[in-house]
């Protein structure tokens, strides 16, 4: 295909040689070097072009416009919502030429509206979910056009703000993105948000992203009289990890009715995590301020003086996640749907407010970034 173009643009050239003022053959000429090297080169190629009337150059650019804006759809990914994730912060000094829209319109910024930058962490392509730094080549598409499309902004506009929480999570309205920024890797959303009251470093995504998964809690003590063999297994495993935590220091299991007796207060949360159709269970324990395990019956109105930490058991009771055997990093804020047909995601936040997504990965036995 490469060598055919490269035939047509030499016939193209002999053909205006013989009449050219033929303004036919002239915006062929440049339809032909747009299907080779993109429109932006096409019309860079143009404005060199001085012998060539202003007035055809102004309608041949206006053609290569609209014939790069149809082929820009090609850009649309299989997911027809946006699926972006990213934090967001206030926006300070805008500059609106700097920001890329569909329709190529300058952004007029309303001082009276609040303005924040999106930058975004991922994205889903219709496909899979893309990662920072982004790779993505729109030389031979309209960039604003082919951004908004890539992050389904063209969809739906709308930009919701979450906070991950394992107990309470919410989801709120927070404003509409009205330019995007593609720059070394980096894609960044300008945000017109109808909120009025100034927010911190917050998690920022698309409508149809994401959901908080939060199914009901229960005791251990009642989760047993359903699923007696699997709770036996984990309490057993619970205990063997606190044993291996230097929090319990029995030589040997107590037995299990003994651990259900000792733990069954304790909440423990059923919920699938590994696709395969069976829950895994959540437990929380706490520790005070001396690092001594706090017993959860014993839990007043007042937790500040008690630190939480997340374990999670597989469907036969193994213990597959543990923040205790963890020395810092990031630590477990929410579990989510990212209603990619994937399954859920949990949900982790570091010391300086950036969140990570992980699922489980079977052959690893982990759970890892994806």
């Amino acid at each position: 295909m490469e060598t055919d173009g490269k035939d047509l643009q030499r016939q193209l050239e002999a053909l205006h040689q013989l009449d050219p003022f033929r303004e036919a053959v002239t915006i062929w000429q440049f339809l032909s070097l747009t299907s080779q090297q993109g429109s932006q080169a096409a019309i860079a190629e143009l404005k060199q072009q001085q012998q060539i009337d202003p007035k055809l150059q102004n309608k041949i650019e206006a053609i290569l416009g609209r014939v790069e804006n149809t082929l820009s759809q090609q850009a649309r990914p299989l997911s027809a919502n946006s699926k972006l994730i990213g934090k967001l912060q206030r926006a300070y000094r805008l500059q609106p030429q700097t920001w890329l829209q569909p329709e190529g319109a300058e952004i007029a910024l309303d001082p009276n509206k609040n303005w924040y930058t999106l930058e975004v962490s991922r994205f889903f392509d219709g496909e899979q979910w893309q990662q920072v730094p982004f790779n993505l080549d729109l030389s031979k598409f309209v960039p604003g056009q082919a951004l908004w499309q890539i992050l389904g902004l063209d969809q739906d506009p709308q930009i919701l703000i979450g906070q991950p929480n394992l107990a309470q999570p919410n989801i709120q309205g927070f404003g509409q993105a009205r330019g995007v920024q593609f720059k070394d890797g980096k894609l960044t959303v300008l945000v017109e948000s109808y909120q009025s009251q100034a927010i911190a470093e917050t998690l920022g995504f698309g409508a149809k992203t994401l959901r908080w998964l939060n199914p009901d809690a229960m005791s251990i003590q009642t989760l047993a009289a359903l699923e007696p063999a699997w709770v036996d297994e984990i309490v057993l495993n619970l205990w063997r990890h606190l044993r291996a935590s230097d929090l319990r220091f029995e030589g040997i299991a107590p037995p299990e009715a003994n651990l259900l007796e000792e733990f069954g207060a304790w909440q423990i949360q059923p919920i699938e995590l590994t696709g395969n159709n069976h829950p895994e269970a959540r437990v929380t324990v706490y520790l005070d301020s001396r690092g001594k395990l706090a017993v959860p019956s014993l839990i007043g109105s007042d937790n500040s003086q008690l630190r939480a930490y997340n374990l999670i058991f597989g469907d036969t009771g193994e213990l597959i996640y543990s923040e205790l055997s963890q020395t810092g990093g990031s630590t477990l804020t929410a579990i989510a749907d990212l209603q990619d047909g994937g399954m859920a995601s949990l949900v982790f936040r570091d010391n300086a407010g950036n969140y990570t997504f992980k699922r489980w990965q079977n052959s690893q036995r982990t759970f890892k970034d994806f």
